[in-house]
């Protein structure tokens, strides 16, 4: 059984006057926290220019972090949103030479895309900037998702996408290796499952839509052995599971319903395995540390338009699902930490669905037919702050858990 970690994912905003993360963590008793943003990515919002960079409200995070005493985790990339200048965004396929990534990480970074050159240097310069203060790394929480809504197989863009993530996901990992042997690094993997529309039962694995797409177990191990590239494996030692729950529609991912089986979700990931070319990879073999998100949905929101969660449904869902991981940490599954989505901010992102917040530049490109978000703008509502049921709830579990 693993001594468990409590801690929040916060999404900073641009019109957010103060930045209430860290002494909102505190006040739970928790004592880690995601920075991320509620606009696009960190990479996307610090890189204004190329090779041009703004790390203020990145650095108020840090600070704000610092004197709460909570630990900052950085999410470096979230929705792979590369800055506006970088053309064709995410299907960036420009190559350049970098001879200072080939000769520093290897041969195979000798030649990078434009995006990927500028996602390096921007990690680069984020653990020049903030290295001695981060121990734990993050790609993003939902490193998976843009695959879902913007590639699929049997596009054009998929082969681009796929290059660009993948060597993007190696350079930031030997980036930050190189800089600290003994710092950790994860991605987050968007994680839910379908049941039938009439009678409810489940009918693909828990762990569903981690198989479905890039960059799951199956597809790292996959790559391991298809490249001989060890990394592939090491980056699955920490393996970060975003538990949005399931959804009803057999061949989308829309509408996603919630429920409270992250911990089960997470248990059943650990206990899976691949079958390639007649041998299994049990993934316990390279899984060794598991975070779990448990997420409240704060009523109609963008994914599902047609179901409301009161507060009280939301509370309790977090609740079943906060006793699920713990059960499942005492059977063994590795699960070092937990970071809560508590939606206590930005409401009108979840109160008036698709339109209003999908188009603004979320980094999903192509989700509602032709239209690029990133050429929206950012979104202008007035920013609130109401810890609402779920985080009472949230800060009396913590509370029993510490006894």
């Amino acid at each position: 059984m693993t001594q468990l970690k409590f801690g929040t994912v916060y999404f900073n905003h641009p019109n957010e006057k103060e930045y209430f993360g860290p002494a909102a963590t505190r006040e739970l008793g928790a004592n880690c926290m995601q920075i991320d943003f509620a606009e696009v990515s960190m990479w996307y919002q610090v890189e204004k220019g190329k090779g041009t960079y703004d790390w203020t409200i990145v650095d108020k995070a840090y600070d704000t972090c610092e004197r709460e005493g909570i630990e900052p985790i950085p999410s470096l990339c979230h929705h792979f949103a590369p800055p506006d200048w970088v053309s064709n965004g995410p299907f960036n396929d420009t190559v350049i030479e970098a001879p200072e990534y080939g000769s520093r990480l290897g041969l195979q970074f000798q030649k990078l895309t434009t995006l990927q050159k500028s996602f390096a240097d921007f990690v680069t310069a984020f653990v020049k900037r903030y290295g001695n203060r981060t121990n734990l790394y993050m790609l993003s929480h939902e490193w998976n998702l843009g695959w879902m809504f913007c590639s699929k197989k049997d596009s054009p863009e998929y082969q681009k996408l796929l290059s660009n993530q993948v060597m993007c996901t190696l350079l930031a990992y030997r980036i930050v290796k190189e800089h600290d042997p003994t710092s950790r690094f994860t991605y987050g993997l968007f994680t839910n499952y379908r049941r039938d529309r009439l009678d409810g039962i489940p009918i693909t694995s828990l762990y569903n839509t981690v198989e479905e797409f890039p960059f799951g177990p199956s597809f790292m191990i996959r790559k391991y052995l298809e490249t001989g590239n060890r990394d592939f494996l090491e980056l699955m030692k920490t393996i970060y599971v975003f538990y949005t729950c399931y959804t009803n529609n057999l061949d989308g991912i829309t509408p996603i319903f919630i429920d409270d089986k992250a911990g089960e979700a997470a248990e059943a990931l650990f206990k899976g395995n691949v079958n390639v070319d007649g041998k299994d990879y049990p993934y316990k073999d390279f899984v060794k540390e598991i975070i779990v998100n448990p997420i409240t949905i704060s009523g109609k929101w963008c994914f599902n338009t047609e179901k409301s969660y009161t507060e009280k449904e939301q509370a309790a869902s977090l609740v079943g699902s906060l006793k699920s991981i713990v059960a499942a940490n005492c059977k063994g599954v590795p699960i070092s930490t937990i970071l809560a989505c508590l939606v206590d901010k930005n409401e009108y992102s979840s109160r008036y669905a698709f339109d209003p917040w999908l188009m603004v530049p979320e980094g999903l490109y192509k989700m509602k037919a032709d239209i690029d978000p990133l050429k929206r703008g950012p979104t202008t509502w007035d920013i609130t702050y109401v810890p609402k049921e779920a985080a009472s709830e949230y800060k009396r579990f913590i509370s029993r858990q510490r006894g």
